[in-house]
C-alpha cells in the first residue's frame, strides 16, 4: 500500500510546549523519509498551549504545504493535520 495515503499520527499529549518544535521537526523528517504526505498531530484541546505552539511552528515551515483542524471525524480542534509539500 502506498504510504502517502496513510496519515502519520503523532500523539503530543504530555509534551511541554517548548519541546514542540524539535518533536514536530523529527516527525516531519520521518514522514518525508517514509513517503507520508499527511501528519496528524494530536495535541488535545486543553488550554490550547500545545495547539498554539504546533501551529506557530508549522506557519511558514519549508516542508509544510498547509495545515488545519482535524475535522469532525478526526479529532476536530484537538488535532492539527499538516499536509507536506511534494517534491
Amino acid at each position: 500500500m502506498d504510504s502517502n495515503l496513510i496519515p502519520l499520527e503523532v500523539d503530543l499529549h504530555g509534551r511541554h510546549p517548548d519541546d514542540i518544535p524539535d518533536v514536530v521537526d523529527y516527525w516531519i523528517d520521518h514522514a518525508i523519509k517514509t513517503n507520508h504526505r499527511t501528519i496528524h498531530l494530536i495535541h488535545g484541546r486543553g488550554t490550547g498551549a500545545l495547539r498554539d505552539m504546533v501551529r506557530l511552528h508549522l506557519t511558514d515551515h519549508e516542508f509544510v504545504d498547509s495545515f488545519g483542524d482535524g475535522g469532525v471525524l478526526r479529532g476536530g480542534g484537538g488535532v492539527t493535520v499538516a499536509v507536506l509539500r511534494c517534491e
